[in-house]
């Protein structure tokens, strides 16, 4: 269950769920591309679909699917466990707080904003 929990938490972070570390990327890199590029930008949304249905397939088959014969999926132990929650932690956080990064990033997109005009 704990390896199922986590493998769904990283698949719902890259499509961009609020509150998770992709969702802060996948929103700038949209609110920012469509002034210049709508049309891409509504390609992307569509790609992003096509690729919710791609996860979320996998996610089935992999953890609600039938077991063929021979193959068994054991859960984390506590190790990787501990190994594991730090990583969560911080998608987490990015998700919910995503300043600290934003921060060190600006110094660079202003120097490449800044080269461009």
């Amino acid at each position: 269950p704990m390896l199922a929990l986590l493998s769904g938490l990283v698949i719902v972070s890259m499509l961009g769920l609020p509150g998770l570390g992709g969702f802060v990327g996948n929103a700038l890199v949209m609110m920012g591309s469509y002034a210049t590029h709508p049309a891409a930008v509504l390609s992307i949304g569509l790609g992003t679909l096509v690729l919710t249905y791609g996860l979320f397939s996998m996610y089935r088959n992999v953890f609600l699917g039938r077991a063929s014969a021979g193959s068994v999926i054991t859960d984390l132990t506590p190790g990787e466990r501990w190994f594991l929650m730090p990583l969560v932690g911080v998608v987490i956080l990015l998700g919910t707080y995503p300043r600290p990064l934003l921060e060190l990033e600006k110094p660079s997109v202003t120097a490449l904003l800044a080269l461009i005009k």
